[in-house]
């Protein structure tokens, strides 16, 4: 079929007992979804929709929601050459209030990455990612971006589907 997807819905009931005031429990929806259409046999564009509680390191939250919507795009380019890019939003919210104040980020994020096979199981790619975080606690705002030269390497050949 030439359009596919996946979809995760749960319900969560968490208990964080040392955790701050506020964060000690949560009860709600998660859910994880992908849809993916494939323009033709080299090329798709997918969307993705994300709800789930990673542990958290800020403050006294044992945990925080983070909620996300993506988009990617595989095109093939002349050459032999990939493209695959995205950009995608995601928002963060901790529940534990220190100084009566609640964090809440949103992160916008765009990557671009080309790709070209060199040989049956050799591939050289490079990507450049950019994240621009937003928070109403101005010390964790940061804007970051980082390149990455790839050398790959599928000593056991290509997997199989």
């Amino acid at each position: 079929p030439l359009l596919s997807g996946e979809l995760s819905v749960g319900y969560l009931d968490q208990r964080n007992p040392n955790a701050g005031e506020g964060a000690r429990h949560y009860s709600g929806p998660i859910f994880s979804g992908a849809l993916t259409r494939q323009l033709s046999p080299d090329s798709s564009v997918s969307l993705y929709l994300t709800r789930a509680l990673p542990v958290s390191a800020y403050q006294s939250n044992g945990y925080y929601v983070w909620t996300s919507a993506q988009a990617a795009l595989q095109l093939p380019l002349p050459f032999a050459v990939q493209l695959r890019c995205g950009l995608g939003q995601q928002w963060n919210q901790y529940r534990a209030a220190a100084a009566g104040l609640r964090r809440s980020d949103r992160i916008l994020s765009w990557y671009a990455t080309l790709r070209r096979p060199l040989h049956a199981s050799l591939a050289l790619s490079g990507s450049y990612r950019s994240e621009l975080r937003r928070s109403n606690i101005a010390e964790f705002e940061t804007t970051s971006g980082g390149l990455l030269l790839q050398l790959e390497w599928q000593a056991f050949g290509e997997p199989t589907r």
